[in-house]
């Protein structure tokens, strides 16, 4: 996006201060609906009061309200706020909005300019149905393959994920229940995989073939496509870095679609009954597990990349490096270490760090949302496995391992969560002071010129 170009704003006295809150809590509003944390938020809104010389900025962020208050240099007070109705991860519109701002605090323009900009990218057209469709397909098979599965399974959970992709789009367009939504792509899901696995089974069977498919690994495919496990990491973060109210309605949201999409899932293996079958093998050799497990690295995080609107360019480049990085060492460290109850919660605690930590330089390299590179690496250790033999053992009556799996989906929940908070944390510590500071000296240099 082009920086904007314009002149200064005279003097403090000409702003407008109820429009200016108004234009802050709208940048914060489209950079909250494009998937954007609750502190990025707040800090965008309170910038761009400071930058208009406000005496002092108060801003409140949840994730569907921006409420703020501002102080003019004249004692007055200005308070607004915006309900915000939905919101999706767009990774590419985000930067664009968090680059808005930046120009905003950096050459104050008049607002009706900044407020033309913000109608722009308000405007900007959907992406067209079959892109997200197709890149769904990828993302579906990628993971089917990175949890255990081969080309087989992969060819199938493609098309699957294809429509489960294009039936996403259309629901999202008429603003469908986002529950619901979950439910209806879940039962998709799981009857596609089931359907098209028994068939290639018989297939596979009457021609005398001498490879099979395997559901369970084609279901975890499709099942990454709905696990709002990048929900309830972040919520658990907000929790951790004081953000406890947004934290906690993330974590209500995220249980929620938990239940969706175990219940949609369950619904499929019920409805399927013995059409489906359960059974994995294990006739691919060490090392081609390896090549299938970082194939299915790369081509996730890239689709993923893609679904999330990241443009193609050096940004995608850097996503997809760092998120390989950190996928090596947490194969490393689960084949050389071990994988029990413990080293759950510490190898993912592990990755977070280290990915959170690739995501904050790389934010501050290219002046770009830490999100854009979080997310990317972040969709790799979402534990779809995990809640996928969760409910297919509760669904077969072996409640002691669905309980086993639901205590390892919840071990990498916490450990991924904690090492995001870790990051946060520290990178926190100097900013907020840091950057008030450098706003109000800016501000002040621009008084004794005027």
């Amino acid at each position: 996006m082009q920086r904007i170009i314009t002149e200064k704003v005279e003097t403090p006295d000409s702003f407008d201060y109820e429009r200016i809150l108004s234009l802050a809590i709208l940048v914060g509003k489209g950079l909250l609906s494009t998937g954007s944390s609750v502190s990025r938020v707040e800090t965008a809104v309170e910038r761009i009061c400071l930058a208009y010389a406000a005496k002092e900025v108060d801003v409140w962020v949840v994730p569907s309200m921006i409420n703020a208050t501002i102080i003019a240099p004249s004692g007055e007070y200005f308070t607004q706020s915006k309900r915000i109705y939905s919101s999706a991860n767009d990774l590419g519109k985000m930067e664009k909005y968090n680059q808005l701002s930046r120009d905003i605090c950096e050459m104050r323009p008049p607002e009706y300019i900044a407020e033309n900009h913000v109608a722009k990218l308000e405007a900007e057209p959907r992406r067209p149905l079959w892109f997200p469709s197709l890149m769904s397909g990828f993302a579906a098979a990628a993971f089917c393959m990175l949890f255990g599965g081969i080309w087989i399974d992969a060819f199938i959970a493609f098309p699957v994920g294809m429509l489960m992709g294009f039936v996403n789009e259309c629901l999202s367009i008429k603003s469908f229940n986002g529950y619901v939504r979950t439910f209806v792509l879940s039962v998709i899901g799981g009857l596609c995989s089931i359907l098209l696995c028994r068939g290639f089974i018989e297939l596979f069977d009457a021609c005398g073939a001498g490879f099979t498919c395997q559901t369970p690994y084609v279901m975890i495919g499709t099942t990454m496509l709905v696990a709002p496990g990048l929900m309830v990491c972040n919520a658990v973060r907000d929790l951790f870095v004081g953000d406890l109210l947004s934290g906690t309605l993330q974590i209500l949201n995220g249980i929620l679609i938990v239940l969706a999409v175990a219940a949609g899932y369950a619904a499929s293996m019920l409805i399927c009954g013995n059409l489906a079958d359960y059974t994995v093998m294990d006739s691919v050799s060490d090392v081609m597990k390896y090549v299938y497990a970082f194939l299915g690295c790369v081509i996730a995080v890239f689709a993923y990349s893609l679904i999330f609107g990241m443009p193609l360019g050096k940004k995608l480049v850097y996503a997809m490096c760092s998120a390989l990085i950190v996928y090596v060492v947490f194969v490393l460290y689960r084949d050389l270490v071990g994988y029990d109850s413990v080293n759950v919660f510490v190898a993912n605690l592990l990755v977070a760090v280290l990915g959170a930590t690739f995501a904050e330089f790389l934010a501050r390299f290219t002046k770009a949302p830490a999100t854009m590179y979080a997310t990317p690496f972040l969709v790799l250790f979402v534990p779809g496995a995990a809640l996928y033999y969760t409910m297919q053992y509760l669904i077969q009556g072996e409640t002691s391992l669905a309980g086993q799996y639901g205590l390892q989906a919840t071990l990498i929940f916490l450990g991924i969560a904690v090492g995001l908070s870790v990051v946060s944390v520290i990178f926190q510590l100097v900013r907020p002071t840091k950057r008030r500071h450098l706003t109000h000296v800016k501000i002040f240099k621009r008084s004794k010129k005027q």
